[in-house]
């Protein structure tokens, strides 16, 4: 078998084959909505992530490649589609605040939304196209995430810069309309460009994995589309993507997914979270818990926190007492001192000042946590928190499922309201325009829509 032998059969022609030539027309009408909130999501976080240093820098660096100007980047600018792909999932991931997915235990938006959007570009593509690669590109990360997961993670890999290439090689494969043979190759391509190591958490070098692998998938599927070769058994070869990135733990061929179509992992319950809080998914359901506490605390002075975790979460909050912004989005301590001392938690409790606010890190001197047996092996992160104060008086909160959840929803008003907290003031009408934009609608429109609402000249 040679690499030009690009119609074996096997899971990478099957997902190639899912990718290509499942019709629009039979994705249910209830993954398009979820694509829609998900996609004006994103875009109200990624012109958020712009304004951090992580968007302004990565801004600087590709404002000094000098690049042809053929996609748009979200508030203003143009680069290459590739380079495009890149700053916006940087953007988007840059606060963490981007929704998550179960069962890849990532972030799907942050890299298939970008390389929708620069794929799309390129080809003059329409909004209902976009919805419909999105989608696809979401069934083939939680598929890939259902098969690999959590030996993928354990091992090391951070599954949004890994997994994540590939499912943006999918969305950009089909946004270009790449057939079989060809969109095979792209994840052929994707499988050699993916990369993220989760000993980046918390660093400037997460959201680069993000925009990677937004980066990556669009290039594997332009190349793909000029007759670029690779690999027919990319994922499922005994030295392909599934065994290296398993380590070696499992039979590839076992833990790499069969045929996905009608699954729709979009709508299950844990399927998509979008984020009320700009920090890592597993401090969900703590901060939850502590802001149900507080409001039964009337005021009264906390002498110590518990709160009981499962031992996955442990595992990401790997930052007891964050000194920057970017550690306290995976710190346990600090969301739940924040939440319980200001009674919320936004976008500017991790800036590095609110970190080192004395009588928050005072409070997280009394916050202890540690591995609840009723939550150790669960897979959603729930948690248990149980504050004494001065008098005596002990409150306790358990939260089995965080907000956010396709089980437990954020409110159109709620979607809104974060939007508007990202993207301005005066982006109402924006979020009106993505979240009801027609199917016919250029991609080019609803980019350059997002201009006015990024920095003062373009930076």
């Amino acid at each position: 078998m040679t690499a030009r032998s690009v119609n074996v059969a096997g899971k990478t022609q099957e997902l190639a084959q899912f990718i290509s030539t499942f019709p629009d027309t039979e994705i249910p009408e209830p993954a398009f909505e979820r694509a829609r909130q998900a996609i004006a999501d994103l875009i109200g976080v990624a012109l958020a992530g712009r304004r951090d240093r992580v968007g302004r820098t990565i801004l600087d660096y590709v404002a000094d490649q000098g690049a042809r100007p053929a996609a748009g980047m979200f508030g203003g600018g143009r680069s290459t589609a590739e380079l495009a792909a890149l700053v916006n999932g940087v953007f988007a991931h840059a606060l963490d605040f981007d929704d998550t997915n179960h069962p890849l235990y990532g972030h799907p938006s942050c890299s298939i939304v970008p390389a929708v959007f620069a794929a799309g570009e390129v080809v003059g593509a329409r909004f209902g196209a976009a919805l419909a690669a999105y989608v696809i590109g979401v069934e083939v990360d939680a598929a890939l995430g259902g098969a690999m997961m959590m030996t993928h993670s354990d091992i090391g890999f951070h599954s949004t810069g890994t997994i994540g290439t590939i499912g943006a090689a999918a969305a950009a494969a089909r946004m270009l309309g790449l057939d079989v043979e060809a969109t095979q190759r792209a994840l052929g391509v994707a499988a050699s460009r993916a990369a993220g190591l989760r000993v980046n958490v918390g660093t400037m070098t997460k959201p680069l994995h993000a925009g990677s692998a937004a980066m990556s998938g669009v290039q594997a599927a332009r190349l793909a589309a000029l007759g670029w070769e690779s690999h027919p058994q990319s994922l499922e070869s005994p030295i392909g993507f599934c065994s290296a990135f398993l380590g070696g733990a499992a039979d590839p061929e076992a833990r790499c997914p069969n045929g996905i179509a009608g699954r729709w992992t979009l709508l299950e319950p844990h399927g998509l979270a979008i984020k009320p809080y700009p920090s890592c998914g597993a401090t969900h359901p703590a901060i939850d818990a502590a802001l149900a506490v507080r409001a039964d605390l009337d005021g009264e002075t906390i002498a110590q926190v518990r709160v009981g975790v499962s031992a996955r979460a442990v595992g990401l909050l790997v930052y007891d007492r964050p000194r920057t912004g970017n550690e306290g989005r995976f710190s346990a301590p600090y969301t739940v001192a924040v939440a319980l001392h200001r009674g919320r938690v936004g976008l500017g409790d991790f800036d590095d000042a609110a970190v080192a606010d004395p009588a928050v890190t005072a409070l997280m001197e009394r916050v202890g946590v540690y591995v609840d047996d009723r939550h150790r092996d669960k897979s959603q992160y729930p948690a248990s928190i149980s504050v004494r104060t001065v008098s005596g008086r002990v409150v306790e909160r358990t939260v089995e499922l965080a907000r956010g959840k396709n089980a437990n929803p954020l409110s159109e008003a709620e979607l809104k309201a974060k939007f508007i907290s990202c993207a301005g003031a005066d982006s109402g009408r924006l979020w009106q325009a993505i979240r009801h934009a027609e199917p016919d609608r250029a991609l080019a429109d609803l980019m350059a829509a997002t201009v006015e609402f990024g920095p003062a000249g373009g930076r």
